[in-house]
């Protein structure tokens, strides 16, 4: 049996698999834990982004005091507070309708590479559907079942652990390495 390499692209969503499961995993565990640990991660993109801008800015214009290095500073700053203060806490809120757009997301795509794109993987197809229905159903009973609200972090986390299992799944498929 010979190894298979893998490519950028499979190493890329391998990675934000296993990001996604961590998360996942720490907002089902606990809810304080996943607040952290999702609002360290968001800040941390937020202020990477920042250093980005004004890293461009230094390359580019040997100078900070300009709209990107100004955006970055402020970025940073940004990234920074919602790590401190744990702004994650707002994102519950979103947490309905997230699940709704994502499952939506996963329906149409599901489709799409069935019919459009002529991907004859059943497995994928299916897979796609039951996590989009769920977590379609998941947001729908969210925004109408009084107190389920506080649930929203956990089943959160649920439909983030099941869709990185998915994703790692599918990159380690046979015919997903067999390129």
């Amino acid at each position: 049996m010979e190894k298979k390499q893998l490519n950028g692209v499979q190493m890329r969503g391998l990675v934000i698999a296993y990001i996604l499961l961590v998360t996942g995993i720490l907002l089902s565990c606990s809810i304080s834990y996943g607040v952290r640990g999702l609002s360290f991660l968001i800040g941390f993109s937020i202020s990477i982004t920042g250093l980005l801008y004004v890293t461009n800015s230094v390359r580019t214009k040997k100078s900070i005091a300009n709209m990107h290095g100004m955006l970055g500073m402020i970025l940073i700053a940004f990234g920074i507070m919602f790590i401190v203060n744990q702004m994650a806490v707002i994102i519950t809120g979103f947490i309905p309708w997230g699940l709704i757009a994502i499952g939506s997301t996963l329906l149409i795509d599901a489709f799409l590479i069935k019919f459009i794109k002529k991907d004859a993987s059943t497995s994928k197809f299916v897979g796609e559907l039951i996590i989009g229905a769920a977590s379609i159903a998941l947001g729908i009973c969210l925004k109408v079942i009084s107190g389920f609200l506080s649930y929203a972090p956990m089943m959160l986390g649920i439909v983030l652990i099941v869709y990185a299992v998915f994703m790692i799944f599918n990159i380690f498929n046979k015919k997903a390495c067999a390129e």
